[in-house]
């Protein structure tokens, strides 16, 4: 005899990704110093030299409250972040 069984992932063995940002505070945004291969910032395609400075409607953004902001992030989870790269400013999201 054969039993269908259906298995859910439990949040301990879903993927997460980490932040994976070092961060310099310059004036009221986070500068980009570092970003590790592989990381949430990496795959949305944050790069040294970024300046960090809105999560979702919050404007002013240390590098404790962007890094606390995402490790509260449900796994998968995603938040806006709003990026300036010399003159080109965009939105990017960053899943956990």
């Amino acid at each position: 005899a054969t039993a269908d069984v259906s298995v859910k992932a439990s949040a301990a063995e879903t993927p997460q990704r980490h932040l994976g940002l070092t961060l310099a505070l310059s004036g009221d945004q986070s500068r980009v110093v570092r970003v590790a291969a592989g990381s949430a910032a990496d795959h949305a395609g944050i790069r040294p030299g970024d300046l960090l400075s809105a999560v979702g409607a919050s404007s002013a953004l240390t590098p404790w409250e962007l890094t606390r902001r995402f490790e509260l992030l449900p796994p998968m989870g995603t938040m806006l972040l709003s990026v300036a790269r010399g003159d080109d400013h965009h939105i990017v999201v960053l899943t956990r």
